[in-house]
C-alpha cells in the first residue's frame, strides 16, 4: 500500500491533476522553504509515475526492476517527509488561529472597560457640576440675606446717631463688609480647594485600573478643567464682590443724603 496519506495524488495521475492537489492542499500562510520542497515533490510525483512505467517496461530485468523500486522507495519517503511537515503547518495554522481568537477576546474585554471607564467620569462630572450649583446657589442666598441684614443695621445706626455719625457708620460699615468679604473668600476658597481635590482623586482613581499613558492624559484634563474653574470661580467672585460693595455703598450715600437733608 502506498503511504500517501488522502489530499495527495495517486502517483499515475496527470501532471496537471498533481500540480493543482498539491495547491490546494498547501497550507496558507507557509514560508518560500516549504513551498519549494512542495513544488519539487510535484516533480517527484512526475518522476515516480515516470519509474512505474520503467519497472514495467524492465519486470524481466531483476536487476533493472530493484534499482527502480530502490528510485521509487526514495520518492515515496519524500513524499511521507511532505506529508509530515504538511501537518506540522496545519498544527502550527491552528495555534496561530488560536491566538488569534484570543486577542480578539482581549480587545472586546479592553473595550468594554474603556467604556465602563468612559461612564464612571461621565457620572462623575453630573456630580461636579451639580455640586458646583449648589454650592454658587448658597452663596448667592448667603450673601443677598448678609446685604439685607447690614443695610437694616446702617439705616438704623444712622437714624440713630443723626448726621454727625455719618462718617463713623460709613467706617464701621466698611469695616464689617472688609471683614465678611475676608471670611466669606477664606471659607469658599477653602471649600472650591476641597471640591476640587475631591473631584480629582475621584478621576484619578477611576483610571487607576487604565494604562499609564490613559492616566496621565486623564490627570492632566482634570487638572486643567478644575484650573479652568478655579479662575471662572475667583472670577465671578471677585465680580460679585464689586457689585455688592457698589450697591452698600450707593445705599450709604442715600442714607446718608436723606439724614442731611
Amino acid at each position: 500500500a502506498s503511504p500517501v496519506r488522502r489530499g495527495w495524488p495517486s502517483p499515475g495521475s496527470s501532471p496537471a491533476k498533481r500540480g493543482t492537489a498539491l495547491h490546494a492542499d498547501s497550507p496558507g500562510g507557509a514560508n518560500s522553504f516549504a513551498a519549494e520542497h512542495l513544488r519539487s515533490l510535484e516533480l517527484d510525483l512526475k518522476a515516480e509515475a515516470d519509474l512505474k512505467a520503467l519497472e514495467e517496461c524492465f519486470s524481466h530485468c531483476p536487476g533493472c526492476g530493484r534499482g527502480v523500486r530502490e528510485v521509487r522507495s526514495g520518492v515515496r519517503a519524500g513524499l511521507v517527509s511532505a506529508e509530515i511537515l504538511r501537518v506540522e503547518l496545519e498544527q502550527e495554522r491552528g495555534a496561530l488561529r488560536g491566538r488569534l481568537r484570543g486577542l480578539e477576546i482581549e480587545r472586546g474585554d479592553c473595550h468594554r472597560r474603556e467604556e465602563a471607564l468612559r461612564a464612571k467620569v461621565k457620572a462623575l462630572e453630573v456630580q461636579r457640576d451639580d455640586l458646583l450649583r449648589r454650592l454658587q446657589r448658597a452663596d448667592a442666598d448667603r450673601r443677598s440675606a448678609a446685604s439685607m441684614v447690614a443695610s437694616r443695621t446702617i439705616a438704623k445706626a444712622s437714624i440713630a446717631m443723626g448726621a454727625a455719625g455719618t462718617g463713623a457708620c460709613f467706617r464701621a460699615w466698611s469695616s464689617i463688609l472688609e471683614e465678611r468679604r475676608k471670611d466669606k473668600l477664606a471659607t469658599q476658597q477653602q471649600q472650591l480647594e476641597d471640591s476640587q481635590k475631591k473631584q480629582f482623586q475621584g478621576v484619578l482613581g477611576s483610571f487607576a485600573s487604565a494604562s499609564e499613558k490613559a492616566r496621565r492624559r486623564g490627570a492632566f484634563v482634570g487638572w486643567v478643567a478644575a484650573t479652568r474653574e478655579n479662575r471662572a470661580e475667583r472670577q465671578a467672585l471677585a465680580a460679585g464682590r464689586k457689585r455688592s460693595a457698589s450697591m452698600a455703598e450707593r445705599a450709604l450715600r442715600r442714607t446718608c443724603g436723606a439724614e442731611d437733608s
